[in-house]
């Protein structure tokens, strides 16, 4: 995957120095996005970066990850998704993010705390995949609709907003796509 800087300079939103410049301010302010500094520092409008992140990092991410992910959620005894299934689509309509930073502070034997210099910062991408719609070896296409996602880039897990729910019905829809003749 593509460093979202790099992704910034190639669609010439700023410049290799700005790049550079951007980078060493998020070391020294750590915990801040390098889109809010670029939004900050050099008054890139948030939209453009938005925009540029959903294109070009959120999107791939998922549409590589996800289906990968989601296929070992769907695990059942003796039956091999992963062969069955043959490519994914996913369209997303809407999705925030939320940047949380971990501070520790330890206390030194003259009892003053002092940062630890382990930081901790997580992004969250809170979305809705519009529609998903899954292909199978026979050429068949499953639709699902409005499926809330909340994916933690930090760790690179995902959970569903609707439960077991839509995980339960992709089972189904599968099950009885496998047990269709040709």
């Amino acid at each position: 995957m593509t460093l979202f800087g790099e992704v910034l300079v190639q669609e010439e939103i700023i410049t290799n120095e700005q790049l550079e410049t951007a980078l060493h301010t998020q070391k020294e302010e750590m915990g801040l996005a390098l889109g809010d500094i670029l939004c900050r520092d050099f008054s890139i409008p948030q939209e453009t970066i938005e925009t540029l992140f959903v294109n070009a990092v959120l999107l791939p991410f998922l549409k590589e990850w996800f289906p990968k992910t989601f296929k070992d959620k769907l695990e059942i005894k003796g039956v091999d998704f992963g062969l069955f299934i043959t490519g994914f689509d996913i369209s997303i309509s809407s999705f925030s993010r939320t940047t949380s930073k971990q501070i520790t502070f330890i206390k030194n034997p003259e009892g003053i705390f002092h940062n630890r210099r382990k930081d901790r910062t997580e992004e969250q991408i809170n979305a809705v995949i519009d529609t998903m719609t899954i292909q199978t070896i026979r050429k068949q296409l499953l639709t699902f609709e409005n499926i809330g996602i909340r994916v933690n880039l930090f760790s690179k897990t995902f959970t569903l907003n609707d439960g077991p729910g839509f995980i339960s019905e992709a089972r189904i829809r599968l099950m009885q796509a496998i047990k269709q003749k040709k």
